[in-house]
């Protein structure tokens, strides 16, 4: 992968948007994500349970359109787990790196006036082992150590976490717009964020509460 095009800059506006897609294996079921995302304008999208095995690129038409959407996979050797990345055709031409960490965990890299790294995730659901969480976590922090701080660090995907509402402790991290009571993986999650620094975006955000909470 060599950057043709610094994406990331101050003047840009750019579409980022995460999504549990359920699956990606299916037959033209990469066509239907691709058209979908190209109906939202979305540059670049975080999947998780995309269920591709291994790793790899495609590049997928659009259906009804002539433009075309990359998608970049990690994942293992069963259709379970995996995590990716679209990227539309302007955001395709700014990717300098992509490191396919295992099927919870994929690292892209874009060009720009600030480098950006994107975290594709999939976080072990809240009934899992703790020992499962425990590697997922150790993973992450581990991609984390990595990366330079003074880079743009976007951490996207389907946690499996609730945050909760209440900020003590967490005034850094998390925002005025939490809700309900924090589960053990919303715990990790806010850990993890506070010792890097990051903040839980979509709480600083006042939603409307059908938005709030997914399933």
């Amino acid at each position: 992968l060599a950057a043709t095009h610094k994406f990331v800059t101050p003047k840009s506006t750019i579409q980022v948007a995460t999504w549990n897609v359920r699956t990606g294996y299916h037959v033209d079921q990469l066509k239907i994500i691709a058209g979908e995302l190209s109906r939202y304008k979305i540059s670049i999208t975080a999947l998780s349970e995309l269920r591709l095995t291994e790793s790899g690129i495609r590049t997928v038409s659009i259906p009804g359109s002539d433009d075309k959407m990359t998608f970049l996979y990690s994942g293992g050797d069963k259709h379970i787990e995996g995590v990716g990345f679209t990227l539309d055709q302007r955001a395709a031409k700014s990717v300098t790196a992509f490191q396919p960490l295992s099927s919870r965990l994929a690292i892209l890299t874009l060009s720009g006036t600030v480098r950006t790294h994107v975290f594709s995730v999939y976080a072990p659901t809240e009934v899992s082992p703790d020992d499962s969480k425990d590697d997922f976590y150790a993973q992450l922090q581990d991609a984390l150590d990595t990366v330079p701080r003074t880079d743009l660090i976007i951490i996207a995907g389907d946690l499996n976490a609730r945050v909760g509402a209440d900020r003590s402790g967490w005034e850094s991290t998390l925002g005025r717009f939490g809700l309900g009571k924090a589960n053990d993986n919303g715990v990790r999650l806010l850990s993890l964020a506070t010792a890097n620094g990051l903040t839980v975006g979509n709480t600083f955000f006042r939603h409307s509460l059908k938005h709030q909470l997914t399933w």
